[in-house]
């Protein structure tokens, strides 16, 4: 029984601190990881330009359904093994950049992706930039000590590249 309580108070002791810990780290982060691809920039930005579309060819997308457009913004929602968010495009200059944003207010984390095509020759630089933010303390130490922060774009980048049947060069440049 003594072991049971001290168990208890080790294991309450270690919660407290962690969300002592986590509190005191930054809400928000940058991460950013690149891919150099042979493909064209056009055959990079046929497939990235069109979220609906991305279940098609992204490994840990099931399902993407498209919603009414919010003020005039494409707006979509995709079904993965962690769950269904809802996003929006916040800009789109063809062939050059776009950026998506979270829109769910509900979920513990948000942000948004920013991509930047570059031409390298007759292949494509890929640049994405995440600019997120993580709520709950807790939340934020393990995202900082256990998981990546750039473990989603390094897997958006490895689909790509699959997709384009080819082995990108993928590099993380910020965060992770």
């Amino acid at each position: 029984m003594a072991f049971l309580i001290f168990f208890v108070f080790m294991l309450t002791v270690t919660a407290i601190l962690a969300v002592i810990v986590g509190k005191r780290m930054p809400r928000d982060h940058v991460a950013a990881v690149y891919g150099i691809y042979n493909a064209a920039p056009e055959a990079v930005w046929a497939l990235i330009s069109d979220p609906t579309q991305s279940a098609t060819w992204r490994g840990d997308v099931k399902r993407v359904d498209k919603l009414p457009r919010t003020d005039g913004r494409l707006a979509w929602k995709e079904m993965t093994d962690r769950g269904v968010t809802t996003y929006e495009m916040v800009a789109q200059e063809p062939m050059v950049s776009q950026i998506t944003r979270i829109t769910d207010e509900k979920l513990p984390y948000g942000g948004q992706w920013e991509f930047r095509l570059t031409r390298r020759g007759a292949g494509t630089e890929l640049l994405i930039t995440e600019r997120g933010f993580v709520k709950p303390a807790i939340m934020r130490l393990l995202a900082r000590t256990v998981f990546s922060q750039t473990k989603s774009l390094v897997a958006y980048h490895q689909s790509l590249a699959n997709r384009l049947r080819e082995r990108a060069q993928i590099t993380t440049v910020a965060g992770g």
